[in-house]
């Protein structure tokens, strides 16, 4: 860290290595946060930090850069509870000023931003599709808000996420159905349905036909 700059990064769970020059010293302090921080700010705050994520990735602007330094350089060991009580209150106003600083930025880039998240969003399903794909776990994956992500999709599809994945799902489940020969528990555990009788109840939603009817069909239009 150099004066008056901060470098921010996201990084999945693991270590930092930093080069330091021979001779040299190295002093710092860290802000680490997960993304769960992120999804818990607009549960309670909804609609307020809108691209707070993205925002927290980006260089800082100097003024807020430098408030974060400077709260950091103050903490000191206290009474148990009470660092942590401060480094958390400072965390949320720094956090509450970075959304209010990149919130227009985010705005004007909006349409560019939301077609590379629903490509990810899109990717992420279509390599999942027979494991968790719950709202929160995507949001958690991409780092991104449940919210943001929720109307990002929904502005570029016409639809809504929770719906595309049905889709993707029933559509893997008719291409297995047809062109294998695996039992319908096995399909439907593929897709993400770990209860016959509710992958079952979906494929009929979806389709009017239960998925033994779907194979049954398929077989003899061959």
């Amino acid at each position: 860290m150099q004066e008056g700059n901060m470098v921010s990064l996201v990084q999945q769970a693991g270590s930092v290595t930093n080069r330091i020059p021979a001779g040299s010293r190295s002093r710092t302090r860290s802000i680490c946060i997960l993304p769960g921080y992120f999804m818990e700010l607009e549960n309670q705050w909804p609609g307020q930090v809108v691209g707070l994520s993205d925002a927290f990735r980006q260089p800082w602007p100097s003024d807020i850069a430098q408030a974060a330094s400077t709260a950091l350089s103050t903490f000191a060991p206290g009474r148990p509870g009470q660092t942590e009580f401060l480094i958390k209150a400072h965390i949320d106003l720094l956090m509450a000023r970075l959304a209010q600083a990149f919130s227009a930025l985010v705005q004007s880039h909006e349409p560019s931003h939301d077609r590379d998240l629903v490509q990810q969003v899109k990717a992420h399903i279509q390599s999942h599709l027979g494991g968790d794909l719950s709202i929160d776990r995507i949001a958690q994956s991409l780092y991104v808000g449940r919210t943001r992500l929720c109307t990002a999709f929904r502005h570029q599809t016409g639809t809504s996420l929770a719906r595309y994945i049905r889709e993707r799902r029933i559509d893997r489940a008719r291409h297995l159905l047809s062109s294998t020969g695996e039992d319908i528990a096995w399909i439907g555990r593929q897709v993400g349905y770990i209860r016959p009788s509710s992958f079952s109840a979906a494929f009929t939603r979806e389709t009017g036909v239960a998925p033994i009817a779907w194979r049954e069909h398929c077989n003899c239009v061959r």
